[in-house]
Order: structure tokens, then C-alpha cells, then sequence
């Protein structure tokens, strides 16, 4: 188990600690590297989420409840990795979702790595049922994607064109997982981040989409009716394997899991 005391100050400040099993910015890097797409798929599907010791993926209903400075920091790399967040339009409207920051340093880094300056959000709302006016559309250094339905209303759907949005239909009435994932490969998105919510996320592990998750356990007990971070009618296992744990020096414990070979 490698210690990571102070993940917060080694990334903001690619501050070198020295001591036994604590990690370097390179080595945290290496080890949430993503890994390449598999023979019957075009993209490679993370889930990062933050949950407590009994389960709970939420307080009051948000994550942030939850967080700490690790998780932060761990957040903010997982958007450094990736080509591209993803997350269910209940989840952008009661977190209060805005575009991925970035500053010139950043950008250099994601761009030596062959990706795009800043990734995008795109949300998944089967009706369009977002507003042109929040800060998903209006604090965001990129224009979002909206990943929506042919049964969404025209107007709702040229309202968030005209607010910046690039809209993509994926299904008749509901949202097709599969079929919106192809789109983004299409676009050139292979390595996709979803930060949820619970039915988005379980929707993917019922298609059996997940590759790789990314959990975050806080010392912490909710107790109460939280849910968990996957949620959707029916179940369906999906053998995973551990990669790594890290441990915060507040005893935050940051995991990652990979998809059986």
C-alpha cells in the first residue's frame, strides 16, 4: 500500500516527497494511466467516484459532502487523464456543474500527452431538459455536448445549440448508452471519464461498458438513505480487479479497480 501524505501539495506544486512507498507526480500519473480500448470496443470507460465507509455516495444529496483534500486532488488528475467527463443531467443540475478549469501549465501537460487542451462535459439528458442559462453552458473554457434523445423537444434542443452546445441524438425516447459512446469515439473521445450520477453509471454496468473504476473511500459514516454510485433496475456483476491503493495521510483511501481479462 504506497502513502501519498499530501497528494493535494504534490500535484498543484509537483512537490518531490522522499520516504519509503510514497509516490512521485509521475508515478500517480502512471498508475491512473488509462489503458488501451479492448478488441470489441472504441472506448475505455472510467468511473471516479467518492463513497463512505457504509456505501453512502452522498450527503444530503451531493458527493462534495464527502470529499476531501485528496479526493480533490485525485479528482482534478482524472480530468488531467482523460479526453473527455461524462455525466447524467440530474447529476449537472443538482451539483451545479460547470466546465473542467484549466490555466497554461495544464493545457502543456494534456497536450505533450496527444490530448486536447481542455476536455469537455457532456450530459446525458433524454428530454434536453438543461438550462442554456447555468453554468455548464456559461462558466466553461469548452463548449459542452449535450447527448440527448429524437423524442427531445426542437426548441430545447436548438436553445442549447444556440447557447454553444454540440447536441448528439442517441436513441428514440431514452438515452442508448452504447450508442452514445460510438458517437463520441466518432468524435474522437476514446478514454471517457464518468463522474455519474448512480443511474447514469449503473445504466453502464448493465451494458457491461465499465472498464475501470476509480473510488475514493472516506473515513467517514453516513448512515441514512444515501444511495450508492450505481443504481438501476436489476442487477449485473462485473468481476473486477484491484490495481492499487493509496492511502491519505487523513486516512482517505483512494482505489482503483480494472475489468477481469
Amino acid at each position: 500500500m504506497s502513502r501519498i501524505p499530501d497528494i493535494q501539495k504534490i500535484y498543484e506544486n509537483s512537490t518531490p516527497l522522499t520516504g519509503p512507498n510514497i509516490l512521485t507526480l509521475e508515478e500517480i500519473f502512471e498508475a491512473y494511466s488509462y489503458e488501451r480500448p479492448t478488441a470489441n470496443s472504441n472506448v475505455v470507460v472510467r468511473g471516479s467516484f467518492v463513497s463512505s465507509i457504509d456505501g453512502a455516495s452522498s450527503v444530503d444529496g451531493i458527493s462534495g459532502g464527502l470529499s476531501s483534500h485528496a479526493d480533490k486532488a485525485m479528482f482534478r488528475i482524472q480530468r488531467e487523464l482523460t479526453d473527455l467527463v461524462v455525466i447524467g443531467s440530474g447529476t449537472a443540475k443538482a451539483e451545479n456543474y460547470f466546465g473542467v478549469r484549466s490555466d497554461q501549465e495544464l493545457e502543456a501537460r494534456r497536450r505533450a500527452q496527444g490530448l486536447s487542451a481542455v476536455p469537455p462535459i457532456a450530459v446525458l439528458s433524454s428530454t434536453a431538459d438543461l438550462d442554456p442559462d447555468s453554468q455548464l453552458f456559461t462558466n466553461t473554457f469548452v463548449p459542452p455536448i449535450v447527448i440527448t434523445t429524437d423524442a427531445a423537444p426542437k426548441t430545447k434542443t436548438k436553445a442549447l445549440e444556440s447557447a454553444g452546445a454540440v447536441v448528439i441524438h442517441a436513441g428514440t425516447s431514452r438515452v442508448n448508452v452504447k450508442l452514445a459512446l460510438t458517437s463520441l469515439s466518432r468524435l474522437g473521445f476514446v478514454r471517457i471519464l464518468c463522474e455519474g450520477g448512480p443511474k447514469l453509471f449503473g445504466s453502464m454496468l448493465a451494458e457491461d461498458l465499465v472498464d475501470d473504476v476509480c473510488l475514493t473511500l472516506s473515513p467517514s459514516l453516513v448512515g441514512g438513505r444515501a444511495g450508492r454510485i450505481a443504481d438501476w433496475d436489476g442487477a449485473a456483476a462485473s468481476a473486477m480487479s484491484l490495481a492499487h491503493v493509496l492511502v491519505a495521510e487523513d486516512g482517505t483511501l483512494l482505489t482503483r479497480w480494472v475489468r477481469q481479462a
